[in-house]
């Protein structure tokens, strides 16, 4: 069975945490929390419950892959492969071929600086070489 793992960058400090994850309502507000298996099992033995607010736009899944090095492969990392010159970002969700009108739904990767049609990724199909340089949501890092 494959590993349902979410990430994002906390609020407060903007760490990366990895957990389960939640819409959480306080009132009129609704936030994005995380909430790692420890804590979770904290709450079912009704003990209070640690949540860590996320930035919405840095929530992320667990692709259900590996890199060539055993690093988690998340929706929105940048990787490359010394199969192809170029790095591509990571996606999860609907994907359309233009010219073959291919509708595809699941993991597939872009090419954000070329004028190319996305594409299925799977570590399957003999591109065992790819490695996680960073997330897009991290600007500052190679």
């Amino acid at each position: 069975m494959r590993e349902i793992l979410f990430r994002g960058k906390r609020v407060d400090t903007g760490e990366w945490v990895e957990g389960s994850y939640a819409k959480w309502i306080d009132g009129a507000r609704i936030s994005a929390v995380i909430i790692t298996d420890a804590d979770a099992d904290r709450g079912l033995l009704d003990e209070p419950m640690i949540k860590y607010y996320v930035k919405k736009e840095t929530l992320c899944q667990f692709t259900g892959l590996r890199d060539k090095n055993g690093a988690r492969i998340w929706e929105g990392d940048v990787i490359k492969s010394d199969y192809r010159a170029q790095t591509c970002i990571v996606r999860i969700g609907d994907a359309k071929y233009i010219g073959c009108g291919v509708h595809l739904y699941g993991v597939f990767i872009e090419f954000p600086y070329q004028d190319k049609e996305p594409e299925p990724f799977s570590f399957n199909s003999g591109l065992q070489d790819w490695v996680r340089l960073r997330s897009i949501h991290d600007k500052d890092t190679p």
